[in-house]
């Protein structure tokens, strides 16, 4: 009975499938159930939180992203605002790039204003300053001064007598005498290529420059002309020394616009170069005024020549207007002699006679001579002046 049961319950327990069983006699066997697919193990709650959490992950990374995204978005703006460089009124700048001018010929050259450069190592900016002078001096050839004499433009005291060698400067005048020479020189750039890329230091050039002509400058002149006689061809020889170095035999690409030289004679000398100095000045004085004298005299003697000259010029013009009046006068009289000479000698005489007694004041008319002769008149020409009476006074 129990048996049954057990199977009854069995049977309930199973839903076997209609067909024919395997038989093991009259027993049936509890059949195994069919493996199903397993169900989902674990609870559904982890599942929701792991995909709340991918889900965070991925937000957070996504606005991280964001925020590299804006830092480079801005990095490259800048990068980008970095390459503008601005090039300053009164210069020009010239861009190079992996060391190489960008452009060709005048293209080269920037203009003031914004100019686009990539950034460095692959460009950079030259800036070239073109406003302005620019100055370069040279003392080779001037006394050794400490940087605070320089400053106050002070010279050695005339106590250091003595060249000190390897500090003073000094240069030897064509006539083999010493003399200290200094010079600046004022220029400006025009051709800012050249003078920055195809020279290295121009102002370095240029100072050697002004030393050569300093030297060369002196040596074709006396220490008389460089220091007092002909200073000024002495100036035109160093600038014209320094203009053909500089523009003639090499292009700097600067144009000089003032050289300005000083000479001076070594302190030892000062007072014996003042001294030949005064001498000249009073050379130069006396040979001025002796001129001055010459001149004054040979431009009297000049006019007194033309005076004499002029005088004697009119006095003959007069002398031969009056003969040829009176030629003219006789060759008008000559016709009324020719028709009767008698009365042409008597209204001649009457004329003379009318004009002498007309001017003379004191005539005399003389009566009947003795001899019968004819009257005389007498005519007191050069009458002495008479002497004043004198008077008595009581």
């Amino acid at each position: 009975m129990s048996h049954d049961h057990d199977h009854h319950d069995h049977d309930h327990g199973q839903d076997p499938k209609p067909g024919p069983k395997p038989g093991l006699g009259d027993i049936d066997l509890p059949l195994r159930p069919k493996r199903t697919e397993a169900a989902p193990r674990g609870p559904a709650k982890p599942k929701i939180i792991e995909d709340a959490g991918t889900q965070a992950l991925a937000d957070a990374l996504k606005s991280s992203f964001g925020f590299v995204k804006a830092i480079f978005a801005l990095l490259i703006l800048g990068l980008i605002f970095s390459c503008f460089r601005q090039v300053h009124p009164h210069e020009v700048a010239v861009v190079l790039r992996f060391g190489k001018a960008v452009g060709t010929g005048q293209a080269q050259i920037r203009q003031p204003g914004m100019v686009f450069v990539l950034p460095y190592p692959i460009d950079e900016l030259v800036r070239i300053p073109m406003s302005g002078t620019h100055t370069v001096k040279s003392t080779a050839g001037w006394y050794g001064l400490s940087a605070e004499e320089q400053l106050r433009g002070q010279d050695p005291p005339a106590e250091a007598s003595i060249l000190r060698p390897g500090a003073d400067g000094y240069t030897i005048t064509g006539d083999g005498n010493i003399m200290h020479v200094r010079a600046t020189v004022n220029y400006s750039v025009v051709d800012p290529a050249q003078y920055t890329f195809h020279f290295a230091t121009v102002t370095n050039l240029l100072q050697n420059i002004v030393n050569n002509a300093i030297l060369h400058a002196s040596a074709r002149f006396s220490s008389a002309d460089a220091l007092y006689e002909n200073k000024v061809a002495f100036q035109e020889a160093v600038r014209t020394r320094v203009e053909q170095k500089t523009n003639v035999e090499n292009n700097f690409g600067i144009k000089i616009s003032l050289v300005t030289v000083e000479t001076k004679v070594p302190a030892a000398a000062q007072q014996a170069f003042n001294g030949v100095q005064t001498a000249v000045e009073n050379r130069k004085r006396a040979v001025t005024e002796a001129q001055s004298a010459a001149t004054e005299m040979l431009n009297r003697a000049r006019g007194e020549y033309q005076l004499i000259l002029n005088r004697g010029l009119t006095r003959s013009n007069q002398i031969v207007q009056a003969v040829a009046a009176e030629s003219r006068a006789f060759l008008d009289q000559l016709p009324h002699y020719q028709r009767d000479p008698r009365l042409f000698e008597d209204r001649l005489l009457a004329q003379t006679m009318e004009r002498v007694l007309t001017n003379v004041q004191d005539k005399f008319l003389l009566p009947t001579r003795p001899d019968g002769l004819p009257r005389e008149l007498r005519l007191q020409l050069n009458k002495e002046p008479e002497a004043p009476k004198k008077k008595y006074y009581q």
